[in-house]
C-alpha cells in the first residue's frame, strides 16, 4: 500500500478475518514494528517500506520469500522507483484498482503484461449499484459556486518539467500541490469559507436527529485552507467547537493509531467532519460516509474517481452505528465544477429535506394544541401550551 492509513486498515481488516495467522508488522497502539520477520503468514508494508528493505545489504527478503504480492490501489505508485519491487520478486502478483490507468509513464495494464483497457477481471460500478442486492452505494450531486470560484483558476494541467520530477520521486503526477497557489489564496478567503460551510450545513445529510450533519470528508486544497475550514465551522457553530471537525494529514501528530484522529473519525460518533488534504483521497474505507465536498478543483480523472469512491461503502448490517443507522445514497457538494470538467451529467439530489428533532417535536405538539381546541379539551391544550 501506499500510505500508513491504507497499512493499518488493512492490518485491521486481516486480523478480523485472519484472527490466527501471524501478521507483519504488530501493532501496539503507537508503536509499530520496525525490522522485518520471517516467520510470519501475512505481511502489510508500505511502498517505501519493503523498498528499502530489498534494496539494503543485509536483506531478508529472497526473490521467491513471498507466494503472492497484492498491489492495493495499483493506479498509482507503483512505477518507476517502486517499480524494483515488482522486478525484484518472482511471484504471483495481483494488482487491486477501482480505475486503473494507461498513461504512457505509468500504464496499470502494461505493468501487468495486460493489453490497454483489458484487466485480467473487471466489475463496473453501475453493475455494482444496480447488483440487487447493490454492492455500492450510489451518489447525488449539488453544485455549490461562490464569486471567487466563478473568477477562479483554470490550470488544468501541470508543467510537464514538474510532472517528470513527481515520476521520479516516485510519486503520482496528479497530485498537485497548492500550497502558496493562487487556488490558495482563493479558497481560504472567509467569506468563499462561509458561503460552502452554511450551503453545506443547509444541504447536507444528516444522523437520525436532522441537526447534525452525518459522516462527511471535506477535500481541501492545502493544510493552510483545512485549517481555516476548522476555524470557519468553530465560528459559525460554536456549541460544536472542536468537536464537529477536525483536520486530518498525514505527518501531523495524533493522526495514526488507536485513539488518532482517523481512528475517532471512523468509531466514534465526534467528530462528524474530516477535513482532509490528500490523505483521504483514495483507498480509506468509512462505511457511514454520506456527506463528500469537494472544496478543490481536480484535474485527474483517476483521482476525481478514486475521491467519490470513499463514499460508496454500503453499511455492515452487523455493525450499525447510531449516527448513521441506514445509508440509501451519499451526497457530493461540488463547489468548483468538477462534474462539468470531467464532462458528466451525475444524478442531482430528491427533494429529500430531513426536518430536525427539535422542529419535528414542537410541530407534533403544534398538532396536538389544535387537534385539543377542536374537540373542546381547553384543559389539554393550555397544558401544553404552559409545557
Amino acid at each position: 500500500v501506499d500510505r500508513v492509513a491504507l497499512r493499518d486498515q488493512a492490518l485491521d481488516a486481516f486480523k478480523e478475518h485472519l484472527p490466527n495467522s501471524p501478521i507483519w508488522p504488530k501493532l501496539d497502539g503507537h508503536s509499530v514494528e520496525k525490522d522485518w520477520a520471517t516467520d510470519r503468514r501475512v505481511y502489510v508494508s508500505t511502498y517505501p517500506s519493503i523498498l528499502n528493505e530489498i534494496e539494503s545489504d543485509d536483506c531478508k527478503l529472497t526473490p521467491h520469500f513471498f507466494d503472492i504480492i497484492i498491489a492495493d490501489e495499483s493506479h498509482r505508485s507503483i512505477y518507476n522507483v517502486y517499480k524494483n519491487i515488482f522486478d525484484y520478486f518472482d511471484t504471483l502478483q495481483l494488482g487491486l484498482t477501482a480505475t486503473p490507468t494507461d498513461h504512457i509513464d505509468h500504464n496499470t495494464f502494461r505493468m501487468f503484461e495486460l493489453d490497454d483497457g483489458m484487466p485480467t477481471f473487471n466489475y463496473s460500478f453501475e453493475e455494482a449499484v444496480q447488483n440487487i442486492p447493490s454492492y455500492l452505494s450510489d451518489f447525488e450531486v449539488i453544485k455549490v459556486r461562490s464569486k471567487f470560484m466563478m473568477e477562479g483558476i483554470n490550470a488544468h494541467t501541470i508543467e510537464v518539467d514538474d510532472a517528470n520530477r513527481l515520476l521520479e520521486e516516485g510519486k503520482d503526477p496528479d497530485e498537485i500541490d497548492y500550497e502558496g497557489s493562487d487556488i490558495e489564496k482563493t479558497v481560504t478567503n472567509k467569506g468563499t469559507n462561509s458561503l460552502v460551510v452554511r450551503e453545506f450545513m443547509n444541504e447536507c445529510i444528516k444522523d437520525p436527529d436532522g441537526v447534525l450533519p452525518g459522516k462527511t470528508i471535506f477535500f481541501a486544497v492545502s493544510q493552510k485552507h483545512a485549517y481555516r475550514l476548522v476555524e470557519t465551522f468553530d465560528r459559525l457553530f460554536p456549541e460544536y467547537k472542536g468537536e464537529i471537525a477536525s483536520v486530518i494529514i498525514s505527518g501531523i501528530k495524533g493522526v495514526h493509531g488507536k485513539g488518532g484522529i482517523l481512528d475517532r473519525f471512523k468509531n466514534n460518533n465526534m467528530p462528524r467532519i474530516a477535513i482532509s488534504v490528500d490523505m483521504l483521497d483514495t483507498g480509506i474505507d468509512v462505511r457511514e460516509l454520506v456527506n463528500l465536498v469537494f472544496a478543490k478543483p481536480v484535474f485527474s480523472y483517476t483521482k476525481f474517481w478514486q475521491m467519490i469512491g470513499r463514499g460508496t461503502r454500503l453499511l455492515e448490517p452487523t455493525a450499525i452505528k447510531p449516527w448513521c443507522p441506514e445509508k440509501d445514497v451519499f451526497l457530493i457538494l461540488d463547489c468548483w465544477d468538477n462534474f462539468e470538467y470531467f464532462k458528466l451529467n451525475p444524478k442531482g439530489r430528491e427533494n429529500n429535506i430531513q426536518i430536525p428533532l427539535p422542529v419535528r417535536f414542537a410541530g407534533m405538539r403544534i398538532d396536538k394544541i389544535e387537534t385539543a381546541l377542536e374537540l373542546d379539551k381547553i384543559d389539554i391544550a393550555f397544558k401544553e401550551i404552559a409545557f
